[in-house]
């Protein structure tokens, strides 16, 4: 089954009124997760359904994991469900797992809190191997599908969440690298 869907990501530049560039993501992304709401969740996905969308691919800067809890994943649920949407994936930078484990895994426990169960991120081909191990590990049991980890510095890497328990102590010890 095809999905055709929207990402988030598309609306970095709402948050400085479009007074940006491509070459400025950085600042607007800053600014997205610095003035985030769940009113301009609820806009965006508004806009979304306005536009014939049904699913989406929901960006970190919606959903910052620094700052996820239990409750925001649950209004953020109910948001994109009242307007009839469903996500497919999460989209967040992994970080650098070697030096910054505890990022990637915030990223894995929020997809995890959100109820998504496919993570989309660009990746260096050096950190191919840790986040592959890291799924494989006991922290984070889980179907991980590569695309051409050894062809480039970045790549999309899609990484399957089902059967993954964070309350379980033993999948909650940091992975040794």
């Amino acid at each position: 089954m095809m999905i055709i869907g929207f990402q988030t990501a598309n609306y970095f530049a709402r948050a400085t009124n479009y007074q940006t560039s491509m070459d400025l993501w950085g600042e607007a992304e800053r600014k997205v997760i610095e003035t985030f709401s769940l009113a301009e969740f609820d806009r965006i996905c508004g806009d979304i359904q306005g536009a014939g969308f049904q699913d989406i691919e929901l960006w970190m800067g919606h959903s910052f994991p620094k700052f996820m809890t239990p409750f925001f994943a649950e209004e953020l649920q109910k948001i994109w469900k009242s307007h009839g949407l469903s996500v497919y994936s999460y989209s967040c930078s992994l970080g650098d797992p070697v030096r910054y484990p505890r990022w990637t895994r915030l990223c894995f426990e929020t997809a995890k809190m959100l109820g998504i169960e496919l993570i989309t991120s660009g990746i260096t081909k050096e950190s191919a191997p840790v986040i592959y191990s890291l799924c494989n590990s006991n922290a984070f049991i889980g179907d991980c599908v590569k695309s051409s980890l050894g062809h480039a510095c970045n790549t999309a890497f899609s990484i399957s969440l089902k059967g993954i328990d964070f309350s379980d102590p033993q999948q909650n010890e940091e992975p040794k690298i």
